[in-house]
């Protein structure tokens, strides 16, 4: 390397010069400067990451704890059947794979599948691959902070965090939880690679391609509904992006290559799994034969009714962000309100597929993190100071603290109303007052804009994320936790009842004391369904079918509740448990009157009960002595 010289100069420096040179000391080499001390991950942190970091840890919180406090659903146990039978020796192997080529998730599966052999095969285990992919989900907004601001991008994932529909979609056996972190990944990506060029987002995009690919039917809908808010833009505008990159064929290579590894990877266990390829494909049909044009008016509203339950946030400020988003005809936000277009659509049309709704309260949340990005970055007037009678921070605060508190208000007087017209509808003492202190509140949110808009805007928009996100929040961990197979919520379509977590926890006793195994008990069962099945997989000896044998003298004998053991051949004593929980009749959230509604929405508290399907578990006399 040569050496550069410059020119003398007789010209002194200024002072300033000589004080700068004695405090910042350049590198004076290329090795010096590859040595210099960097700052460490730690120092390299900053509050906005922390702040990402508690989001994740909510979102874990919320989708990782006690996974199987519900039984697995009769579809989730099919699929998870699918999958522990693929490490079973003899033909149950080969059964699984031709099962899964025609249903299923081949990511799922694959995914599973490597975990099984190290942790397991239990319910939290089949359940662990989509509640990771959920909390990675939440994550994503991180990834376009630049152009969701910091703001708007924590405000996302905050409530990609707390939404009921986002949680127990992270907590159900299936590729659903895959294929949206696949489509959100992807459109994060192919922005990021359209305004920066950066080559590795066009090599994200294309993996994220082949894990979506590879995840399910809905994954389809993210693309269908992406692809018409592209080509709508095109169309009417504005431009995503200025000018577009141009990527070579060796770009594209690349990115082609990314995206077939990781369907391969994702779809076939490392090519141990070649049925998936026939799993991945039948997705599409899957997908295609969801769409519906028969139906009536309550199933064409059903996706509107799943937002009013689990959504609301999507229903108040999504309506303002679609407006303040239309109205400034900006690039990213005129696109999201396309999608989100696109996405109640597809919704309506496919209405009897209730995760088409998951899209729409994506595209959502990203418009209102959008929105409120602009308004909490928007400066107050700089002659507020003297109109206000107080501080704009400490102004601000104070609303937003009386918001919160007048909230709280409105909440306990509307729910202790909804305790008492139970009883007394005459008293409407405390409805009086909810609707005083609501009138009140927006009296006040009007004095406060006259003052200073953007105040008032900002403390406002504050105190209904913070009440809604608590609301949120609760929903999630009740539907999560507690109602994830209770057939009056509107979500819940086929459930299994607590009772077959039970009746395998006793047989396991039952057989640990009559053979000294976990797995010794012969059964025959005249009940047949992929949810019995799964609680009684570990059982070898277990047969299942329409009709017992007559005179069988098997250990532990399963019959329909209401069917007479008339054909046993020896003595028996039996015990009912809980198999099914169907969903039939009306529901809570369509009920013939709104504090119905209110009461099941607040309190979970509803007059319809639960009638499982039981069945009856006979267990032979000779083992009862030790049972």
């Amino acid at each position: 390397m040569s050496e550069q010289t410059f020119p003398e100069t007789s010209e002194p420096l200024p002072d300033n010069a000589y004080s700068a040179a004695a405090t910042v000391r350049l590198p004076e080499t290329a090795q010096e400067a590859a040595t210099a001390p960097r700052p460490g991950f730690l120092a390299s942190l900053t509050v906005g990451d922390a702040l990402f970091g508690l989001v994740a840890l909510l979102a874990a919180i919320l989708r990782l704890t006690n996974l199987p406090a519900i039984p697995l659903s009769p579809a989730e146990a099919q699929v998870a059947l699918n999958t522990w039978q693929f490490w079973q020796p003899g033909d149950a192997g080969s059964a699984a794979l031709a099962a899964f080529a025609n249903s299923g998730s081949a990511a799922y599966f694959s995914f599973t599948s490597l975990l099984m052999p190290l942790l397991g095969s239990s319910d939290t285990i089949m359940r662990l691959v989509p509640a990771l992919f959920g909390v990675a989900l939440v994550l994503l907004p991180w990834l376009w902070r630049k152009h969701l601001g910091l703001g708007g991008a924590l405000v996302t994932s905050l409530l990609l965090a707390v939404s009921p529909t986002l949680a127990i979609t992270s907590r159900t056996v299936g590729g659903q939880a895959i294929a949206l972190f696949a489509g959100l990944l992807l459109l994060i990506a192919a922005h990021r690679y359209l305004t920066e060029g950066a080559p590795r987002w066009l090599n994200t995009a294309a993996a994220a391609l082949g894990l979506g690919l590879a995840a399910g039917a809905l994954f389809y809908s993210f693309l269908l509904t992406l692809g018409l808010a592209w080509l709508v833009q095109a169309l009417a505008g504005p431009a995503l992006v200025a000018e577009r990159p141009r990527p070579g064929r060796a770009a594209w290579r690349r990115a082609a290559l990314w995206g077939l590894v990781t369907f391969l990877i994702s779809g076939t266990l490392f090519f141990w799994n070649l049925a998936g390829l026939g799993a991945a494909a039948n997705g599409l049909g899957q997908w295609l034969t969801a769409f519906r044009l028969q139906g009536q008016l309550l199933d064409w509203l059903s996706p509107i009714l799943i937002l009013m339950r689990y959504e609301l946030l999507v229903l108040l400020l999504g309506v303002g962000a679609l407006a303040w988003a239309t109205w400034h005809n900006q690039p990213l936000p005129t696109f999201l309100v396309y999608w989100f277009t696109a996405a109640v659509l597809l919704a309506l049309l496919q209405w009897g597929q209730p995760a088409n709704t998951l899209l729409v309260t994506i595209a959502a949340y990203l418009l209102i993190g959008l929105w409120a990005n602009h308004i909490f970055t928007t400066a107050p007037d700089p002659t507020a100071e003297q109109t206000l009678p107080l501080p704009v921070r400490l102004g601000k605060g104070i609303l937003l603290v009386f918001l919160l508190v007048v909230g709280g208000i409105v909440y306990f007087n509307l729910g202790r109303y909804l305790r008492i017209s139970a009883y007394d509808a005459t008293q409407m003492g405390h409805l009086w007052l909810a609707l005083v202190a609501l009138i009140f509140a927006v009296a006040v949110i009007n004095l406060a804009r006259t003052w200073e808009k953007t105040v008032a805007s900002q403390a406002t928009l504050a105190a209904i994320l913070v009440i809604f996100m608590l609301y949120s929040w609760g929903t999630a961990w009740w539907l999560t936790h507690r109602a994830a197979n209770d057939p009056r919520e509107r979500w819940v379509a086929e459930a299994s009842d607590n009772g077959l977590q039970l009746l395998q926890r006793v047989l396991t006793e039952v057989s640990r004391q009559s053979t000294n195994s976990d797995e010794g008990l012969d059964i025959v069962s005249a009940v047949d369904s992929p949810a019995l099945r799964w609680y009684l997989r570990h059982y070898p000896a277990a047969m299942f079918g329409e009709t017992i044998p007559a005179g069988t003298q098997s250990r532990i004998v399963i019959t329909p509740a209401g069917q007479e053991a008339v054909a046993l051949g020896s003595d028996y004593f039996g015990a009912d448990f809980g198999h099914l929980r169907p969903s039939a009749g009306p529901t809570p959230d369509q009920p013939t009157s709104v504090s119905d509604t209110l009461r099941w929405w607040l309190f979970h508290q509803s007059p319809l009960p639960i009638t499982p399907e039981t069945i009856i578990v006979w267990v032979r006399s000779d083992l009862a002595h030790g049972s």
